[in-house]
C-alpha cells in the first residue's frame, strides 16, 4: 500500500510538471492570423512576430506558401494608416504568392490600415486587424481584407 501511495505521489508530481510546462506552449495553439486575399480565405500556419527597434514585424505563411508581412512604425495600441493623399505612412506590408518571390517582386501595400487592439507585454502577445490593397511592379493588384491576428507571441530584438 505504501508503495502504491508513493507511485501515485510521483505520478501526481509528473502530471503537474507536464501541465505547468505546457501552459506557455498552449498559447501557440490559440494564436492565429487570417485574411481574405482577393476574397479567398487565407490562414497562416506559421506565424513569426518580432518587436524590433520599436516596430512590430508580423509575418504569416500559409500551408501553400503565401506570405503576408506587416511592419508597423510604432509599437503602441492604435491605428496605423497607409495612404497616398495626403501621404501617411505608418505601416508597410507585402504579399508574396510564394516563398521564392523576392521582396522587390512582391505585392507592396499602397493603402490600408492596421489596428493593434491588444498588446500584452507580460505574456508578449499582440492582437489586432488589418487590410490593405497592394500592387506589384507589373501594376497587378491584390486586395487583402478581413485580416486578423490574435494572440501572436512576439520576441524582442
Amino acid at each position: 500500500m505504501k508503495k502504491l501511495i508513493s507511485v501515485l505521489r510521483v505520478l501526481s508530481v509528473v502530471v503537474l510538471i507536464i501541465v505547468a510546462s505546457c501552459k506557455k506552449d498552449s498559447n501557440i495553439l490559440t494564436a492565429s492570423m487570417t485574411a481574405k486575399i482577393n476574397l479567398n480565405a487565407w490562414d497562416a500556419s506559421l506565424r513569426v512576430t518580432v518587436l524590433q527597434g520599436g516596430n512590430f514585424i508580423i509575418t504569416g505563411t500559409s500551408l501553400t506558401g503565401e506570405i503576408i508581412e506587416i511592419t508597423t512604425y510604432g509599437s503602441a495600441q492604435g491605428t496605423y494608416i497607409l495612404q497616398t493623399l495626403p501621404p501617411i505612412v505608418q505601416f508597410t506590408a507585402l504579399y508574396k504568392e510564394n516563398a521564392t518571390v523576392l521582396d522587390q517582386n512582391a505585392f507592396a501595400a499602397t493603402s490600408g490600415q492596421v489596428f493593434i487592439s491588444k498588446i500584452d507585454a507580460t505574456e508578449k502577445k499582440i492582437s489586432g486587424t488589418f487590410n490593405f490593397d497592394a500592387r506589384d511592379l507589373g501594376l497587378n493588384t491584390v486586395s487583402i481584407t478581413q485580416g486578423t491576428f490574435t494572440d501572436l507571441i512576439y520576441t524582442e530584438n
